[in-house]
């Protein structure tokens, strides 16, 4: 009894006073193996979920589950247990709906059947999220747990409803403030304005020239003699434009496995971007990316075709930061703004746009994930309402991914809140 009166002590204070992102009442059935004595049960349950920033794991949960009434084999009377764990979660997302998850913890099993003792155990699983919005998501789970002291295990299927809670829906209200320039003087706002005007098409001008490619000798990595002017050009034009960023896309052939050329093509993008940094760009404003041997420019059957596929493309990145608090919906400046790049892309059937969002790091990963997915078709809406065909333009969200500056302070947090526009030249 006091056992019983322990695990729903402590259950019942953590849900009272814990601060989460999540609590999961569910139920689920239970298969002892071979070597237990009890029958098949069901067993209910609640989790509470603790978001975890800036760590490997995504999230540790403590659960708590409750059978009854579980037939004996062997006596042919009945038992209940009770069961209260700690987890660790790591997430994969599939899609801005859907979550994979592992897991792995450890727990403990009260058992009132006297033919059994209580005892510890350990558990790993692996379950999937689906989000109906930021509040409510079903989560089903498949989980193994084996007893320490004499080997007994179960098997666990269960579903559940999870609720956001603590601060899930309030935490980026509270501090996701864009770069207001509403409140500015009407002479400075209009000042800003042109000048991301004049940043954007700039930035789309220098994606549709020619010098933005590097090319590789087979295996190497050393940026060529002969493309060290275009780190020089690419400098020049953007001392005027400190808005502009960039993204260094490393390549490779297919010739070696697809490891080895992730390898290789992440350092050829650190080649670029170091040559840029000594050019005079600062490393903030400078991305670099392997993409492996991916997305070949040319056929990889013949040796001309390898030759052009090992490159770095360096790709030029506007920010747009007009959003209304906490929200994806667009201010009238950042409509302004979208405007201006349908207007510069008319006659230009050949590039290809992407919009990819963001957030600080204020509020659950999900949230800001959400967030941003929110953003970047926000843009990409505004964009097609403005003529550009949907086809040309891609969306995707990042959550609180690739920061561009700390989100220690709320300058940096204002920079990071942001959609990225993208442009992308398929033709030299």
């Amino acid at each position: 009894m006091m056992r019983k009166f322990l695990f729903a002590y402590i259950v019942s204070v953590t849900l009272a006073f814990g601060v989460g992102n999540e609590i999961t009442p569910t139920i689920g059935g239970v298969h002892p193996f071979s070597s237990n004595n009890f029958d098949d049960h069901t067993t209910y349950g609640v989790r509470l979920g603790l978001g975890v920033n800036d760590s490997f794991v995504d999230q540790v949960e403590l659960g708590y589950d409750y059978s009854h009434d579980v037939k004996h084999d062997t006596f042919g009377d009945k038992a209940s247990f009770n069961r209260l764990y700690l987890n660790v979660l790591k997430e994969l997302n599939v899609s801005n709906k859907t979550k994979l998850y592992a897991l792995v913890g450890l727990g403990h099993e009260d058992i009132s059947h006297a033919s059994d003792d209580d005892g510890a155990f350990g558990q790993y699983g692996a379950g999937l999220k689906y989000y109906f919005n930021e509040y409510l998501a079903l989560k089903g789970e498949v989980r193994h747990a084996l007893k320490f002291d004499d080997g007994k295990s179960n098997m666990f299927f269960t579903v559940g409803l999870a609720f956001s809670i603590g601060g899930r829906e309030k935490a980026p209200a509270i501090v996701e403030a864009p770069v207001d320039i509403t409140v500015s003087e009407p002479a400075k706002a209009a000042e800003e304005l042109n000048g991301l005007e004049k940043t954007i098409i700039k930035t789309f001008e220098l994606s549709t020239s020619e010098k933005r490619h590097f090319n590789f000798d087979f295996d190497k990595a050393q940026i060529l003699t002969s493309d060290k002017d275009v780190a020089k050009l690419i400098a020049e034009d953007l001392q005027k434009y400190g808005d502009i960023r960039l993204r260094a896309e490393g390549h490779a052939d297919i010739t070696g496995s697809k490891w080895y050329n992730l390898q290789l093509s992440q350092k050829r993008a650190d080649a670029v971007k170091k040559e840029l940094n000594e050019n005079g760009i600062d490393l903030s404003r400078i991305d670099s990316e392997g993409c492996s041997s991916e997305r070949p420019l040319k056929p990889n059957d013949t040796e001309e075709g390898r030759a052009e596929n090992r490159r770095v493309e360096v790709v030029f990145v506007a920010p747009i930061t007009y959003f209304e608090l906490g929200s994806a919906k667009l201010l009238d400046e950042g409509e302004k703004m979208i405007k201006i790049i349908a207007d510069n892309l008319k006659g230009y059937d050949e590039v290809n746009i992407k919009t990819e969002g963001y957030t600080d790091s204020i509020g659950s990963k999900w949230y800001n994930l959400e967030l941003s997915w929110k953003r970047a078709n926000a843009v990409k809406d505004k964009l097609v309402e403005y003529g550009i065909k949907p086809g040309k333009i891609s969306a995707k969200g990042f959550g609180e991914a690739k920061p561009i500056k700390s989100n220690d302070t709320e300058e940096g947090r204002a920079a990071n809140r942001r959609v990225d526009i993208v442009f992308v030249n398929p033709e030299r």
